[in-house]
């Protein structure tokens, strides 16, 4: 089907002789067929795109989505480290050292 030629870019390329297009994203290349023509080898591909692969928005949204949930864990886990005894007994001996 059309989703798996790739977009036309040759009107826009700065090389309109040389046939250039534009895969979907998290697509990927299928080897169909290679030979040999004169020390040159000619790779046939296919594109291949998984309908069901998530699009690049909702990659970023989900990556997102994770990264911010790990800084509030952190966060979370910085504050409650602050709070700890032994955090608490560092800074004293740290502010009494510091007064002699």
């Amino acid at each position: 089907g059309s989703i798996d030629r790739g977009a036309d870019m040759q009107k826009l390329s700065q090389y309109p002789h040389e046939a250039e297009i534009l895969f979907p994203p998290l697509s990927s290349l299928e080897v169909k067929k290679t030979k040999a023509v004169g020390g040159v080898l000619l790779v046939q591909t296919r594109v291949n795109v998984n309908l069901r692969s998530p699009t690049i928005d909702e990659v970023i949204a989900k990556r997102y989505k994770m990264l911010t949930l790990m800084c509030e864990a952190n966060n979370i886990e910085a504050k409650q480290l602050l709070r700890s005894q032994a955090w608490q007994s560092l800074l004293l001996d740290e502010s009494l050292s510091e007064s002699r």
